[in-house]
């Protein structure tokens, strides 16, 4: 059974987070974030790619890499590598992102370092 999770990125000027969902084992993303995912440009990368299966070390693609054929340590995105449409990442205001998903967890880059609510968290 998967444990989902939303990733998302704060925008400190407009309190707009963009987001993406991750399918798996969202309970233990943070440390994943923390240690490969830990700067803006980093940050930006993952949740450009948009809605993700697997979260790895790495966002990259390397060659054979796909949903059916998955790489170890290479992140699995619904779009780039099943082919998914309408998987990119989704914004919304920073109250309405907590409000929507008090029931999964919730992770949110802001000012350099990842942050986490946990399901019934505010």
């Amino acid at each position: 059974m998967a444990t989902n999770a939303y990733i998302g990125i704060l925008n400190t000027e407009t309190n707009i987070i963009r987001y993406v969902y991750l399918h798996f084992d969202g309970y233990g993303a943070l440390p994943l974030l923390e240690k490969h995912y830990n700067t803006q440009e980093k940050a930006d990368k993952l949740i450009s790619l948009g809605d993700i299966s697997i979260l790895a070390e790495s966002c990259d693609s390397p060659e054979g890499h796909s949903f059916a054929n998955p790489i170890p340590g290479y992140s699995v995105f619904y779009g780039r590598d099943r082919g998914e449409t309408e998987q990119g990442p989704k914004t919304l205001s920073r109250s309405m992102f907590h409000d929507n998903f008090k029931r999964a967890y919730r992770y949110v880059f802001k000012n350099g370092e990842w942050f986490q609510n946990n399901p019934g968290d505010g």
